[in-house]
């Protein structure tokens, strides 16, 4: 069996209910929303909302600051961290109720986005940590 096939058998199969496809999407549209201003919490870059303006204050933009935000200065790493959180909480939306057992619909697809949106700022925390350690940064969030 090939790589791409067992990929896609097990997407197929995470993704079977309507109930894990809605809380999926859920989470990924609350994800893409909330990952700039978590940034701006987390390293107090000034990163913010779309509205308001996304990474235009970003202290990454401002070349006199000594500490920029790490997940802007490395590309690399700010990929991989935001990334790595948005999936992680896709995929938890789909298979944490798996675990759990069958619930009432709707209740199902609030409970499986709770269980993503926690995990994805859960592993945006821990990526966070990462990154700032990796680059020598202080991590604001950790004095808050």
């Amino acid at each position: 069996m090939s790589v791409i096939s067992l990929i896609k058998s097990h997407l197929e199969n995470i993704l079977s209910s309507k109930e894990k496809r809605l809380s999926a999407l859920i989470v990924l549209i609350i994800e893409l929303i909330t990952i700039t201003p978590l940034c701006g919490y987390l390293f107090q870059c000034g990163c913010d909302w779309p509205w308001s303006g996304l990474d235009e204050k970003c202290n990454y933009h401002q070349p006199h600051i000594k500490q920029q935000c790490p997940w802007c200065v490395s590309m690399a790493m700010g990929i991989l961290s935001t990334a790595l959180a948005i999936m992680m909480g896709v995929y938890a939306s789909s298979v944490s109720m798996d675990i759990l057992g069958n619930q009432h619909k709707v209740k199902e697809v609030l409970l499986r986005a709770l269980i993503g949106l926690s995990v994805f700022v859960l592993t945006a925390i821990i990526m966070a940590i990462m990154a700032a350690s990796w680059q020598n940064h202080p991590l604001p969030m950790l004095r808050l």
